[in-house]
Formats: structure tokens, sequence, C-alpha cells
């Protein structure tokens, strides 16, 4: 009998300071904005493309998520597990 797999959520997990742009995106993605120690401190769901999204430079992780993400993890501000969340597919 095969085992039924979670479908994994794909994220890019990365350290910026000003802001990031969508330009070249063909559909719209989710944002999560972390503290240094990984806690949610902004959320920004379903930025379209040809866009720039700006938030306070002295927050640096940024994840990039499929849209509708936020949602469907019930991601809010101040959460600390936001990762593991996403790659466990709670």
């Amino acid at each position: 009998m095969e085992e039924k797999q979670k479908k994994l959520t794909p994220y890019l997990l990365f350290k910026t300071r000003w802001g990031i742009h969508t330009f070249l995106l063909k559909e719209p993605i989710d944002i999560v904005i972390l503290d240094k120690n990984y806690k949610i401190v902004n959320l920004k769901p379903n930025l379209p493309p040809t866009q720039i999204y700006i938030w306070n430079p002295r927050f640096y992780w940024i994840l990039e998520l499929p849209r509708g993400t936020i949602k469907k993890f019930k991601l809010i501000t101040e959460q600390k597990e936001a990762i593991t969340k996403i790659e466990k597919g709670e």
C-alpha cells in the first residue's frame, strides 16, 4: 500500500534590507517579513506583479510564498513558527 505524500509548499527565504519588487513575476505572491528571531512582524498577502513593497529596514528576513499561503496556514503577526508550519504542512 502506498503512503500518501504531503505536497510541500515551496518558499524562498532570503535577507534584504529595503524592499522587494515583483517586476518579472507573472502571478501575485505572499510576503512575510520576519525579525532576527524569525518572528512574523508583517504580512503582505497577494502582492501583484510589477509592484514594489518596502518595510522598516531593521527587519531583513523575508519569506516569499505562493499566493494564498498566508491564508492557508493562518499566519499572523507575532507568530514565531511560520517556517515550521509551512514545512510541516500544518
